[in-house]
């Protein structure tokens, strides 16, 4: 498709060539190494040694409208059930992490610093696991280690990452 006829004193270009020249991105040519990328971010593998039964997770929101139960399924995966409605994602794994809220705002929105270290809970393969997260800033990765300081270890397969204030919320049985 030509852009300009033969009667402007141009040549004619293409809208390829058009796009292919106003779209290129200077310096696009010379090659960057990236870092590699480490998927899944975080130790896979057996169940950590410990942990207690956890087939019904139970978080409170104050709200029945807002609670959430995760019910495990035999294939290891748990069930998300929020207000009443069924997830289709079924994680292998849940992670609760205590992150605390230090302001709310005029309109409801919380304020949630993700920098620092804290406890978490993890349930997989119908078990609960205690531990703790770092994350040294707010663009850094998430380090997850037990309470004996190794690496927490994840079944393979999807992750539900849920913050809370407390984890006195959770409950499972």
């Amino acid at each position: 498709m030509d852009l300009c006829h033969h009667s402007c004193g141009r040549k004619p270009r293409s809208v390829d060539a058009l796009l292919e020249e106003n779209l290129r991105i200077h310096g696009e040519d010379a090659v960057q190494e990236f870092p590699a990328t480490l998927w899944p971010p975080y130790a896979t593998g057996a169940p950590p040694p410990g942990g207690s039964g956890a087939t019904i997770i139970r978080i409170n929101y104050f709200s029945t409208s807002h609670n959430v139960e995760y019910q495990l399924l035999p294939d290891g995966s748990y069930l998300r059930v929020n207000g009443g409605i069924e997830s289709a994602l079924h994680p292998r794994n849940v992670l609760i992490v205590e992150l605390p809220i230090t302001e709310i705002g005029e309109l409801g929105r919380l304020t949630i610093p993700v920098e620092g270290k804290g406890d978490v809970l993890l349930f997989r393969s119908g078990n609960v696991y205690q531990g703790h997260w770092k994350k040294k800033t707010a663009t850094a990765s998430w380090e997850f280690s037990g309470i004996d300081g190794q690496p927490l270890r994840f079944a393979a397969g999807a992750l539900w990452m849920t913050a809370v204030p407390e984890l006195g919320r959770i409950k499972w049985e």
